[in-house]
């Protein structure tokens, strides 16, 4: 028997049948704002909103723009930004966002510094995931032309490494 997650139910399916089919209304009905998922990767249950990736990826993409070239014009609120982003940070977990690409994968760019923010952000919330290998991706990063805003999120990443 395999346990597939989701919403507040594990469904058993007997191995030789096939595997569930998960539809957008399955997760979430329409007319919901929120659910409880699974982390189908490590079963961490939790609740979580609709629009929740979009929004990461639409901040994602606005820190891009900022931090590849600062118009201290068109500063997004970095301080409104942050909190938002670390508000997402345990329905990311809980939707597998860092196990479907693991942290290393987040932190394998150069030209994605909201993506790096982001990433930072995120260990700073859950140190254990700092590894060997995610340390030393860190401390590669500090010597980038990244940001301060970056490198200062690694830096208090670096921090409190288990």
């Amino acid at each position: 028997m395999e346990k597939w997650f989701f919403k507040e139910k594990v469904m058993s399916v007997p191995s030789k049948q096939k595997a569930p089919l998960f539809t957008p209304d399955l997760i979430l009905p329409d007319g919901a704002d929120g659910t409880v998922s699974v982390n189908p990767y490590t079963h961490e249950a939790g609740p979580v909103r609709k629009g929740t990736v979009a929004a990461t990826l639409n901040n994602i993409a606005v820190l891009n723009g900022f931090f590849s070239s600062p118009d201290p014009q068109n500063e997004p609120p970095i301080i409104e930004m942050t909190e938002a982003i670390q508000a997402l940070l345990p329905s990311l977990r809980v939707i597998g966002v860092f196990d479907l690409f693991n942290v290393e994968e987040w932190l394998r760019t150069d030209t994605q510094q909201g993506r790096l923010y982001v990433t930072a952000l995120y260990l700073q919330r859950y140190p254990q995931e700092i590894n060997e290998k995610v340390a030393k991706r860190l401390m590669a990063l500090r010597g980038e032309n990244l940001s301060t805003h970056v490198q200062k999120a690694i830096e208090v990443a670096l921090a409190k490494k288990v």
